[in-house]
């Protein structure tokens, strides 16, 4: 199952990076949960409940500044989490500025759907929540 989970992944963040919301939204259960890294909380909220208002959110950054996420490492954690390291940015839509942070990001699936995605600003604090070492 652990590959199967990888391909959704990869699959979600291809159509995120294509700016494909409707392919992105459909690797995602209708009742999906989005924790946002405590840094993220001040623009986001601390999470989001439901495939729509993540939509509404990733498709708001893609206007904003054209976000991608380019991973550098992916890998199952158990049979059902991926654990992605990239960076997540973009340019800027006004500016033309490109800019990218470092973020990792835990995904939960169940029967080939996202339900849970969690982002982390520190690596090791994701590995340590996905039971993973480096």
């Amino acid at each position: 199952m652990s590959q199967e989970n990888i391909d959704v992944v990869l699959a979600s963040i291809e159509a995120y990076n294509a700016e494909d919301l409707d392919a992105q939204m459909a690797t995602y259960a209708p009742d999906a949960v989005i924790v946002f890294d405590p840094a993220q909380a001040l623009a986001f909220g601390d999470s989001l409940v439901g495939r729509e208002a993540f939509r509404n959110e990733v498709n708001a950054a893609q206007q904003f500044f054209g976000a991608r996420y380019k991973p550098s490492e992916v890998r199952a954690a158990g049979e059902s989490q991926v654990l992605c390291r990239g960076e997540i940015g973009g340019i800027g839509a006004a500016s033309g500025i490109e800019g990218y942070d470092r973020m990792s990001t835990l995904f939960t699936l169940r029967d080939g759907l996202i339900t849970r995605l969690e982002f982390y600003r520190d690596h090791d604090e994701a590995l340590k929540v996905a039971g993973l070492t480096e």
